[in-house]
């Protein structure tokens, strides 16, 4: 192969990189700070609106990366905030269904 092909090669690489990993790793970041800083935040919170906090992290990410990113951040908050904060913690069941 010629220098000009390997060139490519790893172009294609990087690229590919700074175009999917380089949104989940920002927005796994992200996400992970804002769950964390609710997480030492929490009794000190309103349980009822704490998704919201979430919707910083989701708006970055769409001002960044676009709309397909800030998708999956907030699908991934909402089960995030489902799961560690509110009742029953740890877990996808529904304390009071309607």
């Amino acid at each position: 192969m010629s220098v000009h092909a390997d060139s490519e090669i790893i172009a294609s690489r990087q690229s590919f990189f700074r175009r999917w990993g380089t949104p989940i790793t920002a927005s796994a970041a992200l996400l992970a700070a804002t769950t964390l800083v609710l997480w030492l935040l929490d009794a000190r919170l309103q349980q009822n609106h704490l998704i919201f906090v979430y919707f910083v992290p989701t708006a970055l990410i769409t001002f960044r990366f676009g709309s397909v990113s800030a998708m999956c951040v907030a699908i991934v908050a909402a089960f995030a905030a489902a799961f560690l904060f509110y009742s029953p913690r740890f877990s996808f069941m529904v304390d009071s269904p309607l």
